[in-house]
């Protein structure tokens, strides 16, 4: 057995299978949409069975790629969620701590609210339109706001998303924290975003479910699965974002509501065990499609 992560793994397979004979083959498509021309329809091989990561990602694959339903299963993303348990340090502290620690900065961790975007520093995660947002609120709406950017800063967009808040004199309320585990990140949040331009699952926001974190996310992958459980906004809109945050800022607590339902939904789907257990009955239909 098999199992391709990766396009070009997929079409190695395929030339193998010419070659040498059957095995059984899954590939899983992780990100939707990508790049789709005849010619990638042409040399594409999606295996004997094929993994969807989330409800865009399955109906992508049958309308775009002509998979065959009986032939595409869902198997939504799971986390080691071993290490995402709530410290027994207050927030207040783990705020003051994280802030001191690694930016050398005083902060009272009572009245300030801490905004966090974790994963990597990216375009395609649509960091610069947190930046945006913010710029159009208000001072006395920013005024208890830093945000925290997790992330390695080694790259251009770090770059480019540094001139924008210069552009916008806010360097007083964003922090790039580096590479940083996601427990010890989520720990301080108390509102985490998610403006991703594109995702297949985004496996982030299962994490800050798991800490209890509330979620405002684009609308991309994976959204559909848990829009019961965050806030879902259009893909590349800042100004929902605004309007979210706006609605936050008077209300801090309005988002509690999905703390429950989101962290439910995440120990019953999203668990290393739940994916592993899905998975394995994929291949076991994998292993009857190919003998």
């Amino acid at each position: 057995m098999v199992h391709c992560n990766h396009r070009k793994q997929a079409f190695y397979m395929r030339i193998y299978q010419l070659i040498y004979g059957k095995i059984p083959v899954v590939w899983t498509c992780h990100t939707v949409p990508y790049p789709n021309n005849w010619i990638k329809r042409l040399l594409g091989y999606y295996g004997h069975k094929s993994i969807a990561i989330s409800s865009e990602a399955q109906v992508w694959m049958h309308e775009e790629l002509k998979i065959n339903n009986l032939h595409l299963d869902k198997i939504l993303n799971g986390v080691d969620n071993s290490s995402l348990v709530l410290p027994s340090k207050s927030k207040k502290t783990l705020k003051e701590e994280f802030f001191r620690n690694r930016f050398n900065k005083i902060i009272d961790g009572n009245s300030t609210k801490i905004i966090v975007a974790h994963g990597r520093l990216h375009p395609v995660k649509g960091l610069n339109l947190i930046i945006d947002a913010f710029s159009e609120l208000t001072d006395n709406e920013r005024r208890n706001l830093l945000v925290v950017f997790s992330g390695d800063t080694d790259c251009s967009y770090y770059l480019d998303l540094q001139n924008l808040i210069a552009k916008y004199k806010l360097s007083d309320y964003f922090f790039f924290a580096g590479w940083v585990k996601s427990d010890e990140i989520l720990s301080i949040a108390d509102l985490m975003l998610q403006p991703s331009m594109r995702e297949g699952f985004p496996l982030a926001a299962i994490e800050a479910f798991f800490m209890r974190v509330p979620v405002i996310r684009s609308k991309t992958g994976g959204y559909k699965d848990m829009e019961d459980c965050c806030v879902g906004v259009p893909i590349g809109n800042a100004e929902s974002i605004v309007q979210e945050l706006k609605k936050w800022v008077a209300a801090p607590d309005r988002l509690n509501s999905y703390i429950d339902k989101a962290y439910e939904f995440a120990m019953t789907c999203c668990t290393v065990k739940a994916m592993t257990n899905n998975t394995l009955n994929t291949y076991k239909n994998a292993l009857k499609i190919c003998f």
